[in-house]
């Protein structure tokens, strides 16, 4: 194991899940982004919720711009 800290991680931030989520999930992404985002508010967990409450804001906000132009997500 290297002692050598990991530089290509992407920070856990909304943005960063909105992308990977449009990504991986197409025009399903703001669903599967709602569900996380109830699965951490039942554990408790508020915080991360959060997160994923303003990714699927991000992604919403996207999906209506790519609508303007006339494009779809994926």
């Amino acid at each position: 194991m290297s002692d050598e800290l990991e530089t290509n991680v992407e920070p856990f931030t909304p943005e960063v899940l909105a992308r990977r989520l449009i990504e991986q999930y197409g025009d399903q992404a703001a669903i599967q982004g709602a569900l996380n985002a109830d699965h951490f508010y039942e554990r408790g967990d508020e915080a991360v919720a959060n997160i994923w409450h303003e990714a699927v804001r991000i992604i919403n906000a996207v999906e209506s711009l790519m609508r303007v132009a006339g494009k779809d997500l994926k």
